[in-house]
């Protein structure tokens, strides 16, 4: 395989989407590729973590609309959209590389709606047309790792999709824009009924725009909690479009596994310990 020149490129994480950053960041480094151009259109960046850890380390993702293909150990994974708690023990010395689609960038590579994907991990090999071979290296650079998976995914030839595109400006509408708290307000902006708009993003994104909107508020919330900010939480549950402070701590503890408050503290207990 001939391999390209690979562009370190900033974190791409989005703010929140690491739950307790400062405990995750020990014995763990995170870096981020740039896709060659002829995935630009489909993959949002490669993301390589290698770790050195002695006993076993509890790490801590909300997940996001975008479906990740992973490869670890010889397996190659796609991970479909996960509704729950994101939580992966790691132990030991190792590494693994995903690669982060954008939103309903997945879906030119398969003839499935993305739902089917929900909560699901499979095997690449079960659901892309060309072959994905497992990788055999013995000690693979981040070079040797994303040249492989660049170059498999090119492999594909995947199309562009209009509807992929107008999906994912949706998403990204939804994730930068706070005042939207409703599916109707982002019916409203993609010009279609918000039946349409539960429809396409079942299909191409994988989840529903309900969850999309919600999830991403969460991740505010969760950003400013990891940045120390103080939270007015009643407030904070009006202005974001939940029906009560209840509904917010319920949703918050579905997605993070503790109330605000918790979280808050413990975030406020790593700062202390330095």
């Amino acid at each position: 395989m001939k391999k390209r020149d690979i562009a370190l490129i900033p974190a791409a994480t989005r703010r929140g989407t690491i739950v307790y950053p400062q405990a995750s960041s020990v014995h763990r480094t995170i870096q981020a590729y740039a896709p060659s151009a002829d995935l630009q259109a489909f993959v949002e960046y490669f993301w390589i973590v290698r770790w050195d850890v002695g006993g076993p380390q509890v790490s801590q993702t909300i997940p996001q609309p975008r479906i990740h293909l992973t490869i670890e150990g010889g397996r190659v994974l796609v991970y479909g959209i996960d509704r729950k708690q994101f939580k992966r023990t790691i132990s030991g010395r190792g590494a693994v590389l995903g690669t982060a689609f954008r939103p309903a960038g997945f879906r030119p590579f398969v003839d499935r709606p993305l739902h089917t994907l929900r909560d699901r991990v499979v095997p690449a090999a079960s659901l892309l047309r060309v072959p994905f071979p497992s990788p055999a290296f013995a000690e693979p650079t981040d070079a040797d790792l994303v040249a492989y998976a660049d170059a498999m995914l090119v492999s594909q030839q995947p199309e562009a999709d209009p509807v992929a595109v107008w999906c994912q400006d949706l998403v990204q509408r939804a994730e930068d824009d706070r005042g939207i708290t409703r599916v109707r307000q982002l019916a409203a902006i993609a010009g279609v009924s918000e039946r349409s708009l539960q429809r396409r993003f079942n299909d191409y994104v994988g989840a529903s725009p309900k969850w999309v909107i919600q999830r991403s508020r969460v991740m505010s919330l969760v950003a400013d909690c990891n940045d120390g900010a103080t939270i007015d939480w009643a407030a904070a549950a009006t202005n974001l479009g939940f029906a009560d402070q209840a509904h917010l701590i319920r949703v918050f503890r579905e997605i993070v596994g503790v109330t605000p408050d918790r979280y808050l503290r413990r975030i406020q207990e790593y700062g202390e310990r330095g």
